[in-house]
């Protein structure tokens, strides 16, 4: 199957999960990601949007525990890690994605990441546009953490070479530690 066809069926799975699991999900998420996390790391994490695992849970915990944090920003073909001091400091971004004015967040250690689609093995199907796959080439020693409803898990996905595999893969029913983190 091509990925444009996988994208389509996964965002369908993912736009069916309903109000009541979607809040379920967040949570357990939320609660599996903070076990993990040391307060000092210094952390990435998307802003979900539509159908996509809202992070607003993670987000508000880990500015309650002043977590360095930052929020993606499209530079033109390039993802900056924004910093982020409130989420009242979130902003439109490109096609309409919050995201913050604040400066770069440097050196990042982790990045929890969004996708259409996982595999177990951290293989990840994202939007499309390739700006997660180039940040991790530039950002080597990020801890990548993909965070998906089960209904986002693959079998298997198509991957090719500049795609970049999770470290990290965290469900709301389990949580795959698939490579040596950096």
């Amino acid at each position: 199957m091509v990925k444009r066809d996988l994208r389509a069926r996964f965002r369908r799975a993912r736009a069916a999960v309903s109000a009541q699991e979607r809040a379920d999900a967040a949570r357990a998420i939320s609660a599996q990601l903070l076990q993990l996390v040391q307060p000092t790391a210094r952390a990435m994490i998307y802003v979900g949007v539509r159908h996509e695992l809202g992070t607003e849970a993670i987000i508000e915990a880990l500015l309650q525990r002043e977590q360095p944090l930052a929020v993606p920003r499209m530079e033109g073909d390039q993802l900056v890690a924004a910093k982020l001091g409130r989420r009242s400091d979130l902003i439109p971004g490109l096609y309409n994605v919050p995201t913050s004015a604040g400066d770069a967040l440097t050196p990042l250690d982790i990045c929890i990441t969004p996708g259409v689609a996982f595999t177990k093995q951290g293989d990840r199907l994202g939007q499309g546009g390739g700006h997660y796959d180039r940040f991790f080439a530039a950002n080597p020693n990020l801890w990548r953490i993909g965070i998906a409803y089960d209904e986002q898990i693959a079998a298997t996905l198509s991957v090719e070479t500049h795609d970049v595999r999770m470290h990290t893969l965290i469900t709301p029913t389990r949580c795959w530690g698939l490579t040596q983190r950096p």
